[in-house]
């Protein structure tokens, strides 16, 4: 997909299970560990990926490969409990909101372990700025649905009985990042979700997602060299 270059705002530490900022162990998987490093002013939970098993790790990227949008997707199996704007479904879970419904976000919707005071959110994404839900077209391949502004994802969050106001974890490909071609003035999807919440944010500076073959309560992994990046909102814009 190329290379991205990390980007947005920051935060004093990146809160864990244990509340507290040191190095601390976050679980760790195929390939690698994941730990969370303090750098001066800034936290991120970075990730050591030197493979993947099998290639089974269900990124939740918008793939280059995939078949173009369709007009007429396929129904989703699995009974939506909302839908977007455009009419993509969205999934809601207990801490958890998902959008789209191909292989890949289905798979990590079921397989994602929670950080406590964190809200995931699982969506296909890119490094120009915006979201495109999964689908599955006529013939079985996949697409993706209109691209969806991160302000637009802020709202399905908000959709979700569970969402307390809380700090969210985008479980979405290259949202903690923004590609020089993207053009001025765009920002990660991840500091558009976080001025739109009012709260912290964590995202993705690289691909993102579990291992299809791991079953529940995984946390999502990184590609190396990519990182958890942390976005504040911000309050003068």
């Amino acid at each position: 997909m190329g290379t991205r270059t990390p980007g947005g705002g920051t935060a004093p530490h990146t809160p864990d299970s244990g509340g507290s900022p040191s190095r601390q162990h976050a679980g760790g998987g195929p390939g690698g560990r994941a730990h969370t490093v303090v750098e001066g002013q800034r936290t991120a939970q970075t990730r050591a990926v030197r493979g993947r098993a099998g290639g089974g790790t269900d990124d939740m990227g918008r793939r280059r490969d995939w078949a173009e949008r369709h007009n007429d997707p396929m129904s989703p199996s699995r009974p939506p409990d909302a839908e977007t704007m455009n009419g993509d479904p969205v999934y809601h879970g207990d801490g958890v909101t998902a959008v789209g419904y191909d292989a890949q976000t289905m798979n990590n919707f079921d397989h994602i372990g929670r950080i406590p005071g964190y809200h995931d959110v699982i969506v296909h994404g890119e490094s120009d700025g915006f979201v495109y839900p999964g689908r599955i077209g006529p013939d079985g391949t996949r697409t993706s649905g209109e691209p969806i502004h991160p302000a637009q994802l802020a709202d399905v969050i908000r959709s979700n009985p569970s969402y307390d106001g809380g700090p969210v974890r985008m479980v979405v490909c290259w949202s903690g990042t923004i590609s020089p071609d993207a053009g001025a003035g765009v920002r990660p999807a991840a500091q558009e979700v976080a001025d739109s919440l009012g709260v912290d944010v964590m995202a993705p500076t690289n691909t993102v997602g579990t291992d299809r073959h791991g079953g529940p309560g995984q946390q999502p992994q990184i590609q190396f060299p990519g990182v958890w990046q942390p976005f504040r909102p911000e309050t003068n814009r």
